[in-house]
């Protein structure tokens, strides 16, 4: 009995030890997320919108989409400096520049589109008639 002891309490010791040292790595993360929401002009929530966060010094791009309540979240963006940009078919696009992002934060960013040109279209279909090159 005494033999298994030790080896219990020397099993428990280790991973207790391994816990309490993993706890200051996980305090060390260098990135921050972008959330927000996205309305039109009457304060409606717009679902679908594409948000892009590209980072001003790298030029990587993190995109989502809102969620049916008109909400998003970049999450995992290593700091620095940020254009958000916002589009959806029929408002105009928003674009806010010099965002920036610091150490393990989590900064609001709501976006309010205006109404914008419908785009319009055009499809071709059909065959084009052939050359004749010889006579």
């Amino acid at each position: 009995m005494k033999a298994k002891a030790p080896g219990v309490f020397t099993l428990c010791f280790a991973l207790a030890l391994v816990l309490l040292l993993g706890a200051p790595a996980r305090a060390q993360i260098d990135t921050a997320s972008i959330v927000g929401t996205v309305t039109d002009a009457s304060g409606a929530v717009l679902a679908g919108a594409t948000v892009t966060a590209t980072q001003e010094g790298t030029g990587s791009s993190f995109t989502t989409m809102t969620n049916a309540k008109g909400q998003y979240v970049l999450p995992n963006l290593k700091i620095g400096r940020y254009t958000v940009t916002v589009e959806l078919q029929g408002f105009k696009k928003a674009i806010r520049q010099a965002i920036q992002l610091h150490v393990q934060e989590r900064l609001q960013t709501d976006f309010s589109l205006a109404l914008g040109n419908v785009s319009e279209e055009v499809v071709v279909s059909g065959r084009a008639e052939l050359l004749q090159t010889q006579t």
